[in-house]
């Protein structure tokens, strides 16, 4: 190269997204489409919260999104070594989140198989888009030790309603969490999905 020219700066962009919306609890899988991605150094935000990136292209990035400190209008951003791409608008809202409002069985056996119904709202009625995870929490309840380690099956689903059923597992204090594949978890501040 000679000395009189400098290399050009080219800067991620953003074309895409596979999603005009995402629920502020995290979890859910979101496909950037663009160009001038380097398949590393590559890093997401979503409103300033950094994302959990999964696969890069040069062409597409697949991320789980973080978790938001509010609904709205927020913007993802690409950084690529350290350059940034110009600000893309993805909304923030909650309206279609999974809700618990009950389960039928909080004391299940943790050696035999339960049947549990759990009413709420936003579940669907395809169970196969459906996942349920039983999270252990410590004695206080709040704080989390392993995720998903219960054996927990989807049987049916309707729109108010999923029922599961549980293989047995450790005993202990378990939140539960009914994720829509691809659009992440139930609301979590709640307090019907303790076990």
């Amino acid at each position: 190269m000679s000395p009189s020219v400098s290399a050009a700066i080219v800067l991620p962009v953003i074309s895409s997204l596979s999603k005009s919306s995402i629920n502020t609890y995290g979890g859910s899988t979101l496909v950037i489409t663009g160009k001038f991605f380097p398949l590393s150094g590559v890093s997401v935000t979503i409103d300033g919260i950094a994302a959990n990136v999964t696969d890069v292209q040069n062409t597409s990035i697949t991320l789980f999104t973080p978790v938001l400190t509010s609904t709205g209008t927020k913007n993802v951003i690409v950084i690529a070594n350290s350059l940034s791409s110009a600000a893309y608008s993805i909304t923030a809202d909650n309206s279609k989140v999974i809700t618990i409002t009950g389960i039928s069985n909080t004391t299940p056996s943790p050696v035999a198989k339960t049947l549990v119904t759990v009413t709420g709202t936003n579940f669907g009625t395809d169970k196969s888009l459906l996942a349920a995870y039983l999270d252990l929490y410590d004695t206080d309840k709040t704080t989390i030790k392993i995720q998903g380690k219960y054996n927990v099956n989807v049987v049916s689903a309707s729109d108010t309603s999923v029922q599961l059923l549980f293989g047995g597992g450790a005993a202990g204090n378990y939140r539960l969490r009914i994720v829509e594949i691809g659009t992440g978890s139930n609301d979590p501040n709640t307090s019907y999905n303790q076990i």
